[in-house]
C-alpha cells in the first residue's frame, strides 16, 4: 500500500511538472506587418523581415512567422539559426524577387540555415520573376556572366517540413539543399 501511494505521488508529481512546463512554453505568432512589413510588391520588406525573424528566433518555444496575404517584394535574405525553438514561417501572400540580376551579390535569393525543427507552410509563393529576369541577363551569349540565384536555400537544416508552398518562376533551380537531415517536402509546387 506504502509504495502504490508512493508511485502515485511521483505521477502526480512527474504530471504537475509537465503541465507548468507547457504553460510556460507558450507558442508565439509573429506577424510581419507588425515589423513595418507592406504589402504593396515594392517596398522591400528584407530588413522588417530580418527583424520579425531575430526576435521570434530567440524566443523559446514554438514560434510561427507569419507573411499574411499581399505582395511584398523582398531581396536577398538569410534567415539562419540556430533559434531557441522550433519555428514556421507561413508565407500566405506573394514574396516577389529582385528583377535586376545586378541586385543579386550571392547565389541564392532566400536562404535558411541552420535551423532545428523548422516549417515553411502557408500556400503562399516565392516569385523569383524570371520571365523578367532573363530579359536582362546575358548569360545565353556570356560565359562569363554572373549566374543567377536560387530561388529557396535549405543549408544545415535538420527536421525541416516544407509543406504547401508554391515556388514559381525561378531565375535558376527553384530549390537547394545542403547539409539537410530529416527534411519533408510535401506539396511543394515548382512551376
Amino acid at each position: 500500500m506504502k509504495m502504490m501511494t508512493l508511485e502515485m505521488y511521483f505521477s502526480l508529481t512527474s504530471l504537475l511538472f509537465l503541465f507548468v512546463f507547457a504553460s510556460r512554453v507558450q507558442s508565439v505568432v509573429f506577424d510581419v506587418k507588425n515589423y513595418g512589413c507592406k504589402a504593396d510588391g515594392k517596398s522591400d520588406i528584407s530588413k522588417a523581415l530580418l527583424g520579425a525573424w531575430k526576435e521570434a528566433c530567440s524566443a523559446k518555444g514554438s514560434n510561427r512567422f507569419v507573411v499574411p496575404k499581399g505582395i511584398y517584394s523582398i531581396g536577398l535574405t538569410d534567415l539562419n539559426g540556430p533559434c531557441k525553438g522550433a519555428m514556421e514561417l507561413q508565407v500566405q501572400g506573394t514574396l516577389l524577387a529582385p528583377i535586376n540580376p545586378s541586385k543579386y551579390a550571392k547565389d541564392s535569393w532566400i536562404t535558411f540555415a541552420y535551423i532545428d525543427q523548422f516549417k515553411l507552410s502557408g500556400g503562399g509563393t516565392f516569385d523569383g520573376q524570371e520571365q523578367v529576369a532573363w530579359k536582362q541577363n546575358n548569360c545565353g551569349r556570356n560565359p562569363k556572366c554572373k549566374r543567377l540565384p536560387v530561388s529557396l536555400r535549405f543549408d544545415f537544416i535538420t527536421n525541416n517540413v516544407v509543406h504547401d508552398v508554391i515556388s514559381l518562376d525561378s531565375k535558376n533551380f527553384h530549390v537547394n539543399v545542403l547539409g539537410g537531415k530529416n527534411l519533408t517536402f510535401d506539396r511543394l509546387i515548382c512551376l
